[in-house]
């Protein structure tokens, strides 16, 4: 029997409605340009003679009657939002494969300001969809929303006043559905939703009213619970909780992050970041060893220079924990102000000598940083570094202080006053060639230069001392977070860095998420055990949750652990315990970064950011999902296939076979 096209069954299912054209989109389609839009029009009516673009819809809204439908070709992709401002309209899809794909622009991947706007049978990737406060009477049926946002807005984002949410998957890494506004009455029924941020519930309404009914939140230790719907939603019965370990019946939820896993069991690395918990790195391995976990791995990120240096017994047990396979790294402690705004700043000097003060930086040929005065010549003061390294420590020892422990030191007549921390291990042939003929005077770093001489002198000189003490080879590594893209550049061009590491503190960092494959966040403490929760069951069953939250989202894991005040070795040793027992595979940071790189190509061997070729698979199996769905008045699912019996919980139903 031949199938009946998905647009002749909404035609059927919403009777008594007036319906217009049908204009078909796709990605090999015509562009409009300057075509008058009646005549593009009627060439988009053709589905031999699509339009190309968004775009080029909205640019002919004004063109458009209620009823008419605007179907996009499957298996394209258009990086834009999808957004028109003609009420009453359908977006929906023709042709096979899987749903269209928008990984929208602006902040969205859809965008409903108007009325009566539907949404059926379409994949919205990346960025999460909104109805504005215009909107009302919005429909989202049977399509995909997989969001990578991090925040607590939503991949739905509901401020229209009233909306259906019907038979979606919606994979979020933080909310699912954020409803707020106060007059908001959103229908929630059906919907297969995944994932979900550290302590984030999957609906959450600040205003408003919505109801939900029949839907299954996967990732949910119980149902209801913070995890699925919170007390500000009316629960109409039927929704179901499932923990990760229960089988949803669908082996792929994907958009994996941009550093992701084809393997079936996250990658875990666990880290103790800074010197000073060099003993808590040590206490950690023990405990993980006297619960008998094989294959751990552990890595300590150090810095070279500090004003307390290892001490003889801790380098000795440093150097036997590297050689079982656990791993000491470096991370610049100046590494914070590599992201932060021009003109990177290391320090101020301000003086009280008289007549004309200056200073002078030449890391040329000389090598040298001289502060003179010509009211004060008994006061000048020159620092060499041409020999051996020098860093502002050793200037405040040419102004008078004995030991390094003072941040700000007066000498001299000259003031040193530190702009961030970086100040007392900074190498001085890593700032700027640079005078001042005026005071106070603020000193820059050498940053972007052709020679990258920016920290470069201060890692290298790092990695030598570290090397030297531990007698291992080590690896360097940038800290901190990067908030701008010539600074995750010069990360990458350098060799001097394997990558970069940072925390994120944020309560969604429960996913781990990457802006690209050299900059790399670490899920917090916090995520395992806080100041209230700290006994074994509790951080057991938080490390179960990261764990599906990882697999499903195909995610590998990084930790980001300070001192025992956060966590402690033996609450370490029950998480490495039960990612052992749920068949983690622990690697070191090196490891890892490697591991990355490996799977990435490109003329350098290196890209910001992986495209997978893999086919995902949104199908039921099996589960509580099938005819566990209530009638919402439609007939046909995500592939445009019948709805047997009693709906299925999601986008597809079980009965109705695969496209391929």
């Amino acid at each position: 029997m031949k199938k009946i096209p998905l647009i002749i069954l909404l035609l059927l299912l919403m009777a008594g409605q007036v319906w217009g054209a049908t204009y078909y989109v796709s990605t090999g389609g015509t562009a409009k340009g300057a075509t008058a839009c009646a005549t593009f029009l009627t060439m988009a009516a053709n589905q031999t003679t699509p339009a190309k673009t968004v775009a080029d819809m909205t640019s002919c809204q004004a063109s458009l009657s209620d009823g008419d439908i605007i179907a996009f070709k499957r298996g394209d992709t258009w990086a834009e939002q999808l957004i028109n401002a003609h009420a009453n309209i359908t977006f929906t899809a023709y042709g096979t494969g899987w749903p269209p794909k928008f990984t929208g622009a602006s902040g969205f991947s859809a965008r409903s300001n108007v009325a009566g706007q539907t949404y059926y049978g379409l994949w919205f990737d990346e960025l999460p969809v909104y109805f504005s406060s215009t909107a009302s009477g919005t429909q989202v049926s049977y399509c995909l929303i997989t969001t990578i946002i991090t925040n607590h807005s939503g991949a739905i984002q509901a401020m229209g006043t009233t909306a259906n949410i019907y038979n979606n998957i919606i994979k979020s890494r933080s909310l699912g559905i954020y409803i707020n506004k106060s007059d908001a009455d959103v229908s929630i029924i059906n919907n297969l939703m995944v994932g979900g941020g550290y302590i984030a519930p999957r609906i959450s309404k600040v205003a408003g009213s919505c109801t939900a009914q029949n839907n299954l939140f996967f990732g949910a230790h119980s149902y209801p619970s913070q995890y699925g719907v919170n007390t500000g939603c009316t629960d109409s019965g039927g929704n179901i909780g499932m923990a990760w370990t229960d089988d949803i019946g669908i082996t792929d939820v994907p958009q994996p992050p941009a550093i992701s896993s084809s393997y079936s069991n996250p990658k875990v690395v666990i880290v103790r970041d800074d010197r000073q918990n060099a003993l808590v790195f040590l206490a950690d391995i023990a405990a993980v060893e006297a619960r008998g976990v094989t294959g751990y791995r552990e890595t300590l990120a150090d810095f070279a220079y500090n004003l307390s240096a290892h001490t003889a017994g801790t380098v000795t047990s440093l150097q036997a924990a590297i050689d079982a396979g656990h791993e000491v790294v470096l991370h610049s402690s100046t590494g914070s102000a590599i992201g932060q705004a021009a003109p990177y700043t290391a320090f101020t000097i301000s003086t009280t000598n008289g007549g004309t003060n200056t200073i002078t930086i030449d890391a040329g040929s000389a090598k040298t940083l001289t502060l003179t005065s010509s009211g004060n010549p008994e006061n000048n003061v020159s620092i060499d570094w041409s020999v051996t390294r020098k860093e502002v420590c050793d200037l405040k020892a040419a102004l008078g202080q004995s030991t390094c422990t003072s941040l700000t030191y007066a000498g001299k007549g000259w003031t040193i006053t530190p702009d961030s921390n970086i100040s007392a291990s900074l190498s001085l042939s890593s700032l700027a060639d640079a005078t001042c003929s005026s005071f106070p005077c603020v000193v820059a770093l050498d940053k972007g230069t052709a020679t990258n001489r920016f920290f470069y002198d201060e890692i290298i000189a790092g990695k030598a001392v570290l090397e030297a003490t531990l007698n291992r080879p080590v690896y360097s590594f940038m800290a901190h977070q990067l908030n701008d893209s010539a600074s995750r550049a010069y990360i990458k061009d350098s060799e001097l860095y394997k990558g970069h590491r940072a925390g994120n503190v944020a309560g969604t960092s429960a996913y781990l998420d990457g802006i690209d494959i050299w900059n790399v966040y670490g899920i917090p403490s916090i995520a395992f055990a806080n100041s209230v929760d700290t006994n074994e069951a509790t951080v057991r069953a938080n490390t179960r949750t990261i764990y599906g939250w990882a697999k499903y989202s195909r995610a590998v894991i990084t930790t980001y652990f300070h001192t025992t005040a956060y966590i402690t070795s033996e609450q370490v040793g029950w998480i490495a315990d039960e990612f052992k027992r749920l068949g983690a595979e622990f690697m070191t940071f090196s490891e890892l970064m490697d591991w990355i790189k490996a799977d990435h190509t490109s003329a350098d061997g290196i890209t910001y950011t992986k495209t997978y070729i893999d086919i995902p698979d949104f199908y039921l199996r099996s589960g509580p999902a099938i005819n566990a769905g209530v009638d919402v008045g439609l007939t046909t699912d995500a592939d445009g296939k019948r709805i047997c019996g009693k709906p299925d919980i999601g986008a597809y139903e079980r009965c109705s076979k695969p496209f391929f």
